[in-house]
């Protein structure tokens, strides 16, 4: 530590009480941010209490809009993937991940195919997505594309109808 001011200290007894002192103030500093968090932690919990009902209505709706996405989604979405409504968007979105199996990696290092695999010794899967499928199957590794269900909010025309 470099201090602004300066306490002189002119003896060995003076510096050894100004140790004293400085391990007394430190403890009393040390109690003061264990009290901001234990108060900090309180508050937490008071603040996820109160948002629980209402995370929980937003799951509760989130799974209602999906199952109504999902029961008429020929309806809805005959040719395109998104339907605009006045609050929000929602649709489907289509997206792919890499599937691999357990020999995939000693299959890519066998190859020599070093920038599909991660330092720390695992595959990367991001370099994978770039591979065509017949490549990935020679490494018993294949694509899965999911159709997902999505919505956004459109949090300003719900404030200004509330308001």
């Amino acid at each position: 530590m470099k201090p602004n001011r300066v306490t002189p200290v002119a003896s060995v007894e003076e510096a050894d009480r100004a140790l004293a002192r400085i391990a007394e103030l430190q403890r009393k500093c040390a109690n003061i941010d264990a009290n901001l968090n234990r108060k900090m932690d309180v508050d937490k919990a008071a603040a996820a209490a109160e948002a629980a009902p209402y995370q929980d209505e937003i799951l509760q709706l989130t799974n209602g809009l999906e199952a109504f996405g999902e029961s008429n989604r020929a309806d809805l979405f005959p040719k395109q993937k998104t339907l605009e409504l006045t609050h929000g968007f929602m649709g489907f979105r289509i997206s792919s991940s890499i599937s691999i199996s357990k020999k995939t990696l000693e299959l890519l290092q066998a190859a020599k195919k070093l920038t599909a695999i991660i330092v720390r010794k695992t595959v990367d899967k991001n370099v994978l997505k770039t591979w065509s499928d017949s490549d990935l199957a020679e490494f018993k590794a294949k694509r899965v594309t999911v159709d997902e269900f999505w919505f956004t909010v459109k949090d300003e025309e719900v404030a200004r109808r509330s308001a």
